[in-house]
């Protein structure tokens, strides 16, 4: 749904799908699943080229125990570091044009409030954030930790050890006192443009579970619901919702409209 609905709503944007090969594994220990060993429904690949969508094979660099995760993030920042481009995460249902994202990418197009979402991403290419970001993938990785070249790589980078409690986990006390575009600003010399949270993350993290509920959320003004693919329920849902699914779900009736117009 997420390239359904992208194609939908954007007819003559330039997609481009990029696909590389991986073990359906888990290593990381937190509790976050994804698709690639937890989804049991329809494979709907063969209809991506139906979207008028390209579809590129990526090979990622060498990383033992990498997962399907983590290489989106190695992709991601490799490719935001060299071309001029807007990365999406492949967990977002569009609601409208994305015109509002692309008037807002100058040099380094990120999303924060008060921590870093990287689920949708602009550059104008040759970004030394980025850059930097892709090459720090090598010293941080850890695949016992699900967001290890995720934001936990940003922080890393811009706050050494300042970023972690003594126990391993992310000082999100610090993160959150923080002006994390400002920081990366002044770090690496980059021009940023803050995508703000509503286009794309007004129900985040913490209350993506009321849109799998029959009430009624305010969508308005949104380019796209982000619905966090490795959230407890957004998995459960992801195997079994289809065109032919109805429920009286708020997704499923976002979903129902996609199709429907």
């Amino acid at each position: 749904m997420t390239l359904y609905s992208l194609r939908k709503h954007n007819p003559d944007l330039d997609i481009t799908l990029y696909r590389y090969d991986s073990e359906p594994n888990k290593q990381w220990e937190d509790e976050v699943a994804q698709d690639f060993h937890s989804y049991n429904g329809q494979d709907y690949m063969e209809l991506v080229p139906d979207l008028n969508i390209k579809i590129e094979e990526w090979t990622c660099p060498e990383l033992e125990g990498v997962t399907p995760s983590h290489k989106s993030n190695i992709f991601k920042w490799q490719m935001l570091g060299q071309e001029e481009c807007i990365y999406f995460d492949m967990d977002i249902l569009f609601l409208r044009d994305i015109q509002p994202v692309v008037d807002l990418v100058t040099q380094t197009l990120v999303s924060v409030d008060k921590w870093l979402m990287i689920g949708v991403l602009g550059s104008t290419g040759n970004n030394v954030f980025f850059n930097t970001a892709y090459k720090n993938c090598f010293n941080i990785f850890n695949k016992n930790r699900y967001q290890s070249l995720g934001v936990e790589n940003i922080y890393n980078l811009l706050y050494g050890g300042f970023a972690y409690n003594d126990d391993g986990s992310v000082n999100w006390g610090y993160i959150t006192g923080r002006d994390i575009a400002a920081d990366i600003s002044n770090t690496f010399g980059v021009t940023i443009n803050n995508l703000p949270k509503d286009l794309f993350y007004r129900y985040d993290h913490k209350e993506i579970s009321r849109i799998y509920t029959n009430e009624e959320l305010d969508v308005s003004g949104m380019v796209g619901l982000h619905w966090y693919g490795g959230h407890v329920m957004s998995q459960k849902y992801n195997s079994i919702l289809t065109k032919e699914y109805t429920d009286n779900t708020f997704i499923c009736k976002l979903l129902k409209e996609c199709y429907d117009t």
